[in-house]
Formats: C-alpha cells, structure tokens, sequence
C-alpha cells in the first residue's frame, strides 16, 4: 500500500505542475488571444474567436479534471479506508480487462472509419483527406510499435 501511496504522491506533484501549466495557457490566450505572440492565422474574425473560446474552454476544462484527480489523491493519501479502496478499484483485474478490450476494439474502429473517412473527405479537401490519412498512418504505427514493445517485454 506504502508503494501505492507513493505512485499517488508522484501523481500529485505531475499534476500540480500541470495545473500551473495549464493555468499560464488559459491566461495568456484569454488576455490577447495571441499565445506566444503568433501570428494568427488568416481567416475570418469569427473562427479566430471560436478558436481561441474552445482553446481555452478545453483547457480549462482538463484543468478542472485534474484538480479533481489532485484533490481526491490529496483525500486518499491522509484516509486510509480511501486509499485501499482506490487500490481495489485501480488494479481490478476484471475492470483492466474490460478497458483492455474497450481500447483494442475502438482502436480498431477508428481505423476503419478513418480509412473510409479519407476516401470520403478527400473528395471535399485534399488537406482534410491528407491530414486524416496522416492521423490514421500515425495510430497504425503507434499500434504496430506498442504490439512488438509489449509481445517483447510480457
């Protein structure tokens, strides 16, 4: 339980780092809208604020996530009865394997549907069919990668 213990404080600490993280981003985009003094990009004024709402929208809402996750590791560190059930919860093996399954099988289905989603798309947009290719070359590869990783190392 002592390792557990240990694996949540190293947690802690990424997410911490995280939040400060995520924080400068969300203010820096919400002031100016300009992040690192880009250039920004030439389209209409109406995409340029969409993009910088859902930018910071999405950031702010990963870094809500990850104040929850800190303040419920915070929790399971000082309770005892917390921690072990968050244990049980972490490494059941039913539950790895329900996800293990889950993400094998939607990996797979994004394949596919990125295949037929580039024959389709490239007839709207070569760059819309060229960039989806690239997601779905790039998910095969990062596949193909973990199957020899893990047939070697288990």
């Amino acid at each position: 339980m002592e390792q557990y213990r240990e694996k949540l404080k190293m947690q802690n600490a990424l997410m911490t780092i995280g939040c400060g993280i995520l924080s400068m981003f969300c203010i820096m985009i919400s002031m100016d809208g300009n992040l690192f003094a880009l250039p920004k990009p030439a389209v209409s004024e109406n995409w340029q604020d969409f993009w910088q709402g859902f930018c910071t929208g999405a950031a702010a809402g990963i870094l809500l996530l990850m104040v929850f996750f800190l303040v419920r590791n915070l929790r399971a560190i000082g309770d005892e009865k917390f921690l072990k059930k968050l244990y049980v919860k972490a490494h059941d093996e039913r539950t790895e394997k329900i996800y293990t399954t889950a993400r094998g099988t939607a990996m797979q289905v994004f394949l596919i549907g990125g295949l037929a989603a580039v024959c389709i798309g490239g007839y709207f947009s070569m760059t819309v069919g060229l960039t989806i290719l690239g997601c779905v070359i790039f998910c095969s590869l990062t596949c193909l990668a973990f199957k020899f990783y893990f047939s070697a190392k288990l």
